[in-house]
């Protein structure tokens, strides 16, 4: 059994899970082995335990490693730190620990290295970022040794709470999951019950590419990143050996530029410059509140609701909005992910058919062309992000040509437009969703199961039976072929009863310079700067 065991139970946290991340454009700049990278913002932190916003994501995942991951440009799961993993049963992991990997003070990496990191989450709790749900979902914080057991030197089980079908791809991200030191954790501040650790913000001691050190972080200006002598995967000379983050805040210093999607093609045409769109999985989608009695849900409201999917225009705002750069959305579960193929698409613009369901629904058009007696749908978006605001007037101007008045709200900060969310206050919404780990619970329970399954995050009031039931049998369901069943089930119902429209799937667009090769991008770890070199 693991040492350090009994611990006091920490408190849960309520799911909180990040809404999003919008960085179109970035430039990387190569001098012999150094890559220069322009960030949008900058980290909040270096804690991968209390880490929850894309800035840190990026300099974490280059100076962590988590227990599995994805292969390359892939979304095939693969061993990191984990050589091999058994899975007993659906609540009972065994990972058998990578031997010989250094962190990078050249300390040898154990599976007690694994359980001190899970347990800083579990007991931390991330009381900044609320990042630790993502775990403490599966493993109980207040019964640590059942939870986390070291079985030898380099293995660990892992003993679920409830069986989670989706266990393995919550390890392979390194919000919160990557692996630190357990050394280093209790020679800088230790662990203490929901109490963020400073020093650990500020510094790294991980068995990545890379490593941070406090004094390289100059804040307001940039972080540097050293090249660990020991990492694990070796170095050939051809690597790049520093990381320069460089924070562009300013915009008007920004050697980068973050530009809509309308510009890119203006980037991509400059000599030695590539801007190449990636496949992402973040949805774009526009919420249906059902507190509204026109879209309630019962008979007449599912009408109200499908004629609004019919309504909206997919391809031009595809086309035009988004500048080609996304995809028709055909459901809660994206492409890329498992179970996509469960899904069709349904929903294309046909004015014609939107009308004839507010007919049938009883909502005919008056003298004046208007329905609803006039009511106007308080239509919500948020203003920093300029293809869902664009998506938003175009949808107005479409309602208003079959007879549905709206009053649109564009608002000029996202925190504004995230209040809304919360209460609720609004009959449409449009928003977005990026994936917190790679597995389709993680879309399906947010968008489409109610609240008491830990669903509805949009407060949409949805509650559907068998939405909740199939939704929730999967979670836990390790037989593919039941599993996209029961998924098939959710996205068919969803489609019959729209909770939400879904419009969209974003394509990411990475701008780099020409003469950087080896370059790929991956939808869940992003930027991997080891594997990029200069020609």
């Amino acid at each position: 059994m693991a040492e350090g065991g009994g611990e006091a139970e920490a408190p849960a946290a309520a799911p909180k899970r990040r809404m999003g991340w919008r960085i179109w454009a970035i430039i990387a700049v190569v001098v012999i082995l150094i890559v220069v990278y322009y960030m949008q913002s900058e980290p909040l932190t270096m804690d991968s335990s209390d880490a929850y916003d894309l800035w840190s994501f990026i300099a974490i995942q280059n100076t962590y490693d988590t227990l599995v991951g994805y292969k390359t440009d892939t979304l095939q799961l693969v061993g990191v730190l984990a050589q091999s993993w058994d899975i007993l049963d659906a609540q009972h992991y065994v990972f058998h620990i990578r031997q010989g990997v250094k962190f990078w003070d050249n300390t040898t990496l154990t599976a007690n290295d694994v359980y001190a990191s899970f347990r800083k989450v579990l007991i931390e709790n991330s009381p900044e970022s609320k990042v630790a749900w993502i775990l403490n979902q599966n493993l109980d914080a207040s019964n640590i040794p059942g939870s986390l057991w070291v079985k030898d030197t380099y293995t660990i089980q892992m003993n679920l709470t409830v069986a989670y079908a989706g266990f393995l791809q919550t390890l392979a991200t390194v919000e919160p999951s990557a692996i630190m030191s357990s050394a280093w954790i209790t020679a800088n501040g230790g662990v203490q019950h929901n109490t963020p650790n400073d020093y650990i913000k500020h510094d790294t001691m991980g068995t990545a590419a890379y490593y941070m050190m406090r004094s390289d972080w100059v804040a307001k200006d940039h972080m540097t990143l050293h090249k660990n002598p020991h990492f694990w995967r070796g170095w050939t000379g051809t690597e790049p050996e520093t990381i320069v983050i460089r924070f562009t805040n300013d915009a008007s210093s920004r050697v980068e530029a973050i530009l809509p999607l309308s510009s890119v093609a203006q980037v991509s045409g400059v000599a030695g410059v590539v801007a190449k769109a990636n496949d992402t999985v973040k949805s774009e989608i526009v919420t249906m509140n059902v507190t509204n009695p026109y879209m309630a849900d019962n008979a007449t409201g599912r009408l109200v609701r499908q004629a609004f999917s019919y309504a909206f225009d997919y391809n031009a705002t595809i086309s035009n909005d988004y500048a080609g750069f996304a995809t028709l959305l055909p459901g809660p579960i994206p492409k890329g992910m498992q179970f996509f193929n469960q899904e069709s698409q349904v929903y294309y613009q046909n004015l014609q058919k939107a009308g004839a369901l507010l007919d049938q629904a009883g909502y005919t058009k008056n003298a004046q062309g208007i329905r609803f007696a006039g009511y106007a749908f308080r239509l919500v978006a948020d203003g920093t992000q300029v293809e869902e605001a664009n998506a938003a007037r175009r949808f107005q101007t479409t309602l208003q040509s079959i007879g549905v008045q709206t009053d649109l709200q564009v608002t000029t900060s996202s925190d504004a437009w995230d209040a809304i969310r919360s209460a609720g206050t609004y009959d449409f919404f449009v928003a977005h969703w990026v994936l917190d780990y790679l597995d389709p619970d993680d879309y399906v329970t947010p968008m489409v199961m109610s609240s008491a399954f830990g669903g509805d995050y949009w407060t949409t009031h949805f509650d559907n039976a068998t939405i909740n039931n199939y939704g929730n049998l999967a979670r836990s369901e390790l037989n593919n072929a039941t599993r996209g069943a029961e998924y098939r089930t959710v996205w068919q119902t969803s489609m019959d009863n729209p909770n939400m429209i879904w419009f969209c799937q974003q394509q990411y667009v990475p701008v780099h310079q020409s003469y950087i090769k080896g370059f790929w991008f991956n939808p869940v770890t992003w930027w991997n700067f080891y594997f990029y070199q200069k020609t």
